[in-house]
């Protein structure tokens, strides 16, 4: 039975490149074992370790391995009818799968083996979409399908399962593509058809639900642009096996927009995510809310919000507790968590959070909840009396607070030590005198001169490497954006100083943060956070009162 998750028409493989490459440099020849030829069956060719790509008798080769054009070409094309399967090589790890987009490539599958002590890849190339299926991590043995190709008539070859991560390898001829596991399926991924002209065309209804049993042509949701109303059709029969967000949904949208399958993804560094960088500035992911650094995608504070990649973005929340107590899991939480995480604080240890804003408040906590003893610096009275609610030893920033520090940890210094101010302090005159410098610039000198000698204000972060312990590590959460920052460099190196830091991967911790924000005791506090409401008219008058730290303000929370 297929199971219909999303909204596209799988369009058939016609051509598929293969390509070994021998990553220390050995030959095809040492690689790729000589067959003796297909069934016509649909079998898998298996010649000991290796299995040859395809049904030798349906495919055709259309370009040699060896000289070609003045150069070499590293592999072999072969070329199929529409319903031929592709099959791996030979046992490996998918390192990269995309169903398109991959210039020269349309969508491609690189598989990575170890034969013989060589890293090996096997390259296959020129998917069309909905052709892909494998992911990237995915374990897979010789012979398994790795591309799953729609026959003429519909039907749909069944995949072999795939091995998971810790599963150890099958032995053995393998049968690979035909007599599936009970249980096995086709997921057919269904994306929104081309429709001429309209760019972003809004859906209005999803006219399924989870568990529906369907037919092919059965509409399943409905589009809507300012001429007319659209139904988008099953492409197969089935039962619809999930529907990512619907209406009524209660979601959470990070702050970084991330893809979810690229490299940096799937490996936990969606803040770095490949697919929405902007390369132009050099930076990492788009981010919403920020500028041209960042892709200036507009959404930090608004009423309605387009939310790009919103297939993987928006983490679903229960519709349990009030909104604040599920909002900052979009930015402050996770930024909060990764900090903490970042310090590398052992069990029992003492952790220092340098500012007591909203970052360091949730920081100080977390580390109170993970067992840590915490001690909270900042210079508002009000914000060290937030934070002793919670159990947190508090200190006054007053320019000293480096030397109580080691005298509070028997001489040594904190474990880790989280900045949670960055270049927002307020004790660095020339760092001060800088900023209001290039502030002064036209915008575009003003940016040009921040990228290539801006300096911040380091108070908070020489305090933080003047304080930790000798082996001990400073976590940055506070945002630095200069060029020419001076660093202690002999202090750093003397100490053995481990630095951390970076944007927030807000989706890496969403698993560890979801039951702690769900516990209806508030382990972390967040309800206990929140110190002025309004709308997004009072925006501009509350940021001057959090910069000008007034009025007891810590988080404020902004609702249309």
């Amino acid at each position: 039975m297929k199971k219909v998750i999303g909204i596209a028409v799988a369009i058939v493989l016609f051509l598929v490149l293969i390509i070994v490459v021998v990553l220390d440099g050995g030959n095809e020849d040492e690689v790729c074992a000589e067959d003796e030829g297909g069934s016509g069956s649909g079998d898998v060719v298996v010649d000991g370790d290796f299995a040859y790509p395809s049904d030798k008798e349906a495919t055709q080769e259309t370009s040699p391995y060896g000289p070609r054009e003045g150069g070499m070409h590293f592999g072999q094309d072969i070329a199929g009818p529409r319903g031929t399967p592709i099959y791996a090589f030979a046992d490996g790890r998918v390192i990269q799968a995309q169903d398109s987009g991959v210039q020269g490539f349309g969508g491609w599958v690189v598989v990575e083996h170890d034969i013989d002590g060589k890293k090996i890849q096997t390259v296959y190339g020129h998917e069309e979409p909905g052709q892909v299926k494998v992911k990237t991590g995915d374990r897979v043995s010789e012979g398994d399908l790795i591309v799953l190709l729609e026959a003429e008539g519909g039907a749909a070859i069944p995949p072999k399962e795939r091995l998971r991560e810790d599963a150890a390898p099958s032995a053995g001829n393998v049968q690979a593509g035909y007599g599936s596991p009970a249980g096995a399926y086709d997921t057919i991924e269904v994306k929104v058809p081309d429709i001429g002209d309209f760019k972003d065309v809004p859906v209005i209804e999803i006219l399924v639900k989870e568990g529906d049993e369907i037919s092919a042509e059965d509409p399943l949701m409905t589009l809507e642009s300012d001429k007319a109303t659209m139904e988008i059709p099953s492409p197969a029969a089935g039962t619809v096996g999930g529907i990512k967000i619907k209406v009524g949904d209660r979601v959470v949208v990070p702050f970084n927009i991330s893809c979810g399958h690229c490299w940096m993804c799937d490996r936990g560094l969606y803040a770095a995510c490949e697919t929405t960088q902007v390369r132009e500035q050099g930076s990492g992911a788009a981010l919403f809310g920020y500028s041209r650094l960042y892709g200036s995608v507009p959404g930090g504070q608004a009423e309605l919000l387009r939310v790009p990649h919103a297939d993987y973005g928006p983490v679903k929340v229960p519709h349990t507790g009030p909104d604040e107590q599920w909002l900052f899991l979009s930015d402050v939480v996770p930024t909060a968590w990764q900090g903490v995480q970042y310090a590398n604080v052992p069990d029992g240890g003492t952790l220092a959070v340098l500012g007591l804003g909203p970052i360091g408040q949730l920081a100080a906590r977390i580390g109170v909840h993970l067992g840590y003893r915490v001690i909270g610096v900042d210079p508002v009275p009000e914000r060290r009396a937030m934070a002793a609610r919670h159990g947190i030893e508090v200190l006054d920033a007053d320019g000293g607070e480096a030397e109580v520090l080691r005298e509070r940890t028997s001489g040594r210094g904190p474990d880790g030590v989280v900045d949670a101010v960055g270049m927002e302090a307020h004790a660095s005159p020339a760092g001060h005198a800088a900023h209001t410098a290039v502030g002064l610039l036209p915008d575009a000198l003003g940016r040009a001169a921040m990228k290539t000698a801006g300096v911040d204000r380091l108070s908070a972060l020489h305090t933080a490497i003047d304080a930790v312990r000798r082996g001990g590590t400073v976590s940055l959460s506070g945002v630095y954006g200069g060029m020419k920052d001076p660093m202690p460099m002999l202090t750093l190196f003397d100490k053995q100083v481990t630095l951390t830091m970076g944007q927030c991967n807000v989706r890496r911790w969403v698993d560890d943060l979801l039951p702690l924000l769900d516990d209806p005791s508030d382990p972390l506090g967040v309800l206990d956070l929140t110190t002025h409401t309004a709308s997004l008219e009072d925006a501009p008058a509350l940021y001057e009162t959090f910069q000008k730290k007034e009025d007891g303000c810590v988080k404020v929370v902004l609702k249309p």
